[in-house]
């Protein structure tokens, strides 16, 4: 869709993009076929998309033959998809993705894979949900703020080395595809974006262990400028705690960025073990 043809759409239906909701429409072709070329989308497969706007990619994914899911929170944009997107193998959600129950969805071990172009303002709550489904997606491809993709392949002992860097990394293989600039937006956002892949890693924890992953990276990351020891303490006894460090010969003083995804993960195997 071309940005005369967005503007005409928008228009006709009374849409003012919201900075507020992030509603940047994708209106470059070029950029849009890149994208889209890296996909290998199947016939038949399941597909979820959350924020498809006026249905530029949402169109190509159903035209593929893929099943299609997508959810829609803005009102007026849920009405233009509806009586201008049909389709048997198109089903269209209306609300806030963030909320959507997603096992009424798709069944406990269905495979599909999540396409989106996130607004800056959900993107880390929904991806963590996404982490957190019974059968989290084998693959998952969004457009993001570039400084947002950034912290999926940040490093440990930097600053974009977070909670949700951990989390995702201990599920996924994230690699930034392409960086997107603002031009190729209606309305251009001020910032870069970037189009990032996310793939599931071959052999991920346990639903057990994902979940005390998940609540000693919370603690670790809730003060970042206190040492994850006092912190992680505060979660889970401090004996076993304190036997955890020394079996891993952790410094003290450590913080939550100075430990890698890997020693996270063997400390939550060792808390798991430790509290049973």
């Amino acid at each position: 869709m071309k940005r005369q043809d967005l503007i005409k759409v928008l228009i006709e239906y009374g849409i003012q993009p919201s900075k507020a909701k992030g509603q940047n429409f994708l209106v470059d072709k070029n950029m849009l076929d890149a994208m889209v070329k890296g996909l290998n989308l199947q016939e038949g497969e399941r597909v979820l998309e959350v924020g498809p706007g006026a249905g530029v990619l949402t169109r190509i994914i159903v035209e593929a033959g893929c099943q299609l899911t997508s959810v829609e929170t803005d009102v007026k944009l849920h009405k233009y998809l509806t009586e201008n997107l049909i389709a048997p193998n198109f089903e269209l959600v209306y609300g806030d993705a963030c909320r959507v129950d997603y096992s009424t969805i798709f069944k406990p071990g269905e495979k599909f894979r999540c396409i989106a172009n996130l607004p800056y303002a959900i993107s880390s709550v929904f991806i963590a949900k996404m982490l957190d489904t019974e059968t989290p997606p084998t693959e998952m491809y969004f457009l993001l703020q570039k400084e947002m993709a950034e912290r999926f392949s940040a490093k440990v002992d930097t600053k974009k080395y977070g909670s949700l860097t951990v989390r995702a990394g201990a599920m996924y293989e994230s690699k930034i595809l392409r960086t997107v600039p603002p031009g190729v937006f209606h309305p251009p956002p001020k910032v870069d974006s970037a189009w990032i892949h996310m793939k599931q890693k071959e052999t991920i924890p346990s639903k057990d262990a994902l979940k005390t992953l998940n609540k000693l990276v919370r603690a670790s990351f809730s003060q970042r400028r206190k040492k994850a020891k006092k912190l992680i303490c505060q979660q889970f006894p401090s004996d076993l705690i304190e036997s955890i460090y020394e079996e891993m010969n952790l410094k003290e003083g450590i913080r939550a960025e100075n430990l890698s995804i890997e020693q996270y993960l063997e400390f939550s195997q060792k808390l798991l073990k430790g509290s049973n």
